[in-house]
């Protein structure tokens, strides 16, 4: 489905991310991977999918709190055509408004919406000499959900949610399409440790009584990314298991 495609994506070490990259190297992308570290599993993963799948998997390190960490990574990529940028990477924190510090709370944003902001940046001004591209970023219900003690977080997801549409509008004249999915609680290590709490406040009204796995939102993100969804613009899908 994405054979010629170079994808560009962030987080792509665990959860969500690793399984986005594993769907998109099975069908067939060259991925480009912006990463903090690259311990030996993920090392021996990404050697395994390139000779399964014959494709191309490059790794640069980026420090996504830290914009120069981020424009020196995608000089190291100048020479690269982005055909599709996924903002996967994102950092939680849970505490309440009055307990959360301002320090906690910039970090937050530093990576969840400051980091994809100037990646779409950088990388739309190549789309639009490509003149085509498609932009995904991995959002949350947190962002359209007002629950107490995740305070940092939401926000950070609500200004991503209300950034994506926006910017939707404006790259749209150069045929660069731009949606975000909403993932629902979803097991990652992200959310381990924490099952009995969102058993309690989460699970139990939800449509669909689980957690979903990595994999189930990763292909909504490939579907955002296909041709099936060509007419898809500036919209947010959640995928939540019937959360709202």
């Amino acid at each position: 489905m994405l054979k010629g495609k170079t994808v560009l994506l962030t987080g792509a070490g665990r959860g969500i991310g690793n399984a986005i990259l594993t769907l998109f190297a099975q069908n067939h992308a060259d991925v480009l991977c912006l990463i903090r570290g690259l311990e030996k599993p993920f090392a021996d993963q990404i050697e395994e999918l390139k000779a399964r799948y014959q494709i191309r998997i490059k790794t640069v390190r980026a420090d996504l709190e830290k914009e120069e960490s981020i424009r020196q990574a995608m000089k190291e990529l100048s020479g690269e055509t982005i055909d599709i940028l996924i903002n996967n990477a994102a950092e939680n924190y849970r505490g309440s408004f009055l307990m959360t510090p301002r320090r906690d709370m910039e970090r937050i944003f530093a990576v969840n919406y400051f980091a994809p902001i100037l990646l779409t940046q950088l990388v739309s001004k190549r789309m639009i000499r490509q003149k085509q591209g498609n932009i995904i970023n991995v959002c949350s219900v947190s962002g359209m959900e007002h629950n107490v003690g995740n305070f940092a977080y939401a926000a950070s997801k609500a200004a991503l949610i209300w950034a994506t549409q926006t910017i939707s509008r404006e790259l749209a004249p150069y045929h660069i399409r731009v949606n975000g999915i909403a993932p629902g609680v979803t097991d990652t290590e992200m959310n381990r440790g924490n099952e009995a709490v969102l058993k309690e406040t989460v699970l139990e009204r939800m449509n669909i009584k689980r957690m979903a796995k990595p994999a189930e939102i990763a292909q909504g993100v490939l579907f955002l990314v296909s041709e099936q969804s060509a007419f898809i613009s500036g919209q947010i899908i959640k995928i939540d298991g019937g959360r709202f």
